[in-house]
């Protein structure tokens, strides 16, 4: 079980690079080899990032030491927290997405490292993130760190083809 989200109307490269894989993965018969379908499956989809249950609410920490995501409802100012809370269908708008990323560009990369690492002594890290982290290896972390960076570009691409959906 997870969160899958896609991009709710890819246009341009984003659709071009859907249909590419699509069609690619598509065309996978029973003859195929093994090399056909690696090749196939390993294709981008820059429509859709996927986190499991914990990893959502990991993230979720993340945005909200970051000040991406907001509590509260109808506000403009980042991504509203109920919509990654649930995998309902929630449409996570392109202006939402725009405010959290206009947040997110005026944080230093130090900072998001930081978040991500979860030092207890740094202000405003919830106690979630640091409870998670905790228990994390320095190689997970810093595999979450290149993750993250996924993330953010999947949210640029969103915020450019009328946001994403959370299934």
């Amino acid at each position: 079980m997870g969160y899958d989200m896609v991009i709710e109307r890819p246009s341009g490269e984003v659709a071009a690079a859907i249909i590419a894989r699509n069609t690619a993965v598509a065309s996978l018969t029973p003859e195929s080899s093994a090399e056909e379908r690696a090749l196939a499956i390993a294709l981008p989809n820059p429509g859709y990032f996927r986190l499991n249950i914990l990893g959502m609410h990991y993230w979720m920490g993340f945005m909200l030491a970051l000040r991406m995501l907001v509590l509260k409802r109808r506000s403009l100012s980042g991504i509203q927290a109920h919509k990654l809370a649930s995998n309902d269908g929630w449409l996570v708008s392109a202006t939402e997405i725009r405010a959290a990323l206009r947040t997110y560009d005026g944080i230093t990369r130090e900072r998001v490292v930081e978040v991500i690492f979860a030092d207890p002594s740094n202000d405003g890290v919830p106690q979630i993130v640091i409870d998670f982290v905790g228990v994390r290896s320095k190689d997970e972390r810093e595999a979450d760190v290149a993750y993250w960076d996924r993330w953010i570009a999947f949210l640029r691409r969103a915020a450019e083809n009328g946001g994403f959906r959370v299934y």
